[in-house]
């Protein structure tokens, strides 16, 4: 599941690299992506006889994910998504 959210954080970041406005989230979003996917290899490689390892895993992720949820939101406050009728 993790990897699949990875993946949709760095195609967010995909999209903003041209746009001069978005390009600092951009960035961040490849960041958190690359983060997300290096501590799952990590964690399942090198920590795998941790007793704990599953749960402080999910802890990280999530909290990465949160990071780009907020920054996400950040970009995007005051922004009228709705469409016009």
């Amino acid at each position: 599941m993790f990897l699949f959210l990875a993946s949709g954080i760095g195609f967010n970041a995909w999209e903003r690299r041209d746009k001069p406005e978005h390009r600092r989230y951009a960035g961040l979003y490849a960041v958190i992506s690359g983060l997300m996917v290096a501590v799952g290899i990590v964690f399942l490689t090198a920590l795998r006889g941790w007793s704990h390892m599953v749960l402080v895993l999910e802890i990280v992720e999530i909290a990465l994910f949160a990071a780009f949820w907020v920054a996400q939101t950040v970009e995007h406050w005051g922004q009228d998504h709705l469409p016009a009728v």
